[in-house]
């Protein structure tokens, strides 16, 4: 699926990487304080750089990468994509932190954003969480780290067409 990607066309939702579960996010979640939120592990910061030197070493090419707000998702994206600026649209706030009135709205958002087609011959990259994938399209990202991809068929729909394993990144950013 990684080489696949080199020819662009595609939506990537990237679970955020490896956090540190022997800490919880404070109730309800502060997106301002990323002392009150569960962080990236030492082996999530190392692993998303490493998708980071497995998009170079593939040459797959990012228009654009969107994050979550939450910390973790967010440092994810700057360490896999320190050379892009990321941003932040509402669609990927960690569904759990949103009032239950606004994950609807939450989901269609992120529906519309794996329908819109990248620019030609780029990927767009979304860094996010399960629960927002799972409120949207039924799909569940397995593993921190890993993604899915989605490919939009440019009439307001996609498509899932596969899936990227954290160890690919790791196999691919050895190569």
């Amino acid at each position: 699926m990684l080489s696949a990607l080199r020819d662009g066309g595609y939506v990537i939702y990237l679970r955020h990487d490896l956090s540190d579960t022997s800490r919880s996010d404070a109730e309800p979640i502060d997106l301002t304080d990323c002392a009150k939120q569960r962080p990236l592990s030492d082996a999530g910061r190392v692993h998303a750089g490493k998708i980071g030197v497995a998009f170079k070493a593939l040459h797959v090419p990012v228009d654009q990468v969107l994050t979550s707000p939450v910390c973790r998702a967010s440092e994810t994206a700057k360490l896999a994509f320190p050379d892009l600026q990321p941003k932040s649209p509402p669609a990927l706030v960690y569904t759990l932190a949103l009032p239950k009135e606004e994950l609807g709205h939450a989901a269609d958002e992120l529906r519309k954003m794996l329908a819109n087609p990248p620019p030609v011959q780029s990927n767009t990259v979304l860094v996010g969480h399960t629960t927002n994938l799972k409120e949207a399209t039924g799909l569940w990202p397995k593993y921190e780290g890993g993604a899915l991809v989605f490919r939009p068929d440019g009439h307001g729909s996609f498509e899932p067409v596969g899936s990227i394993d954290p160890a690919a990144f790791e196999q691919a950013a050895a190569d």
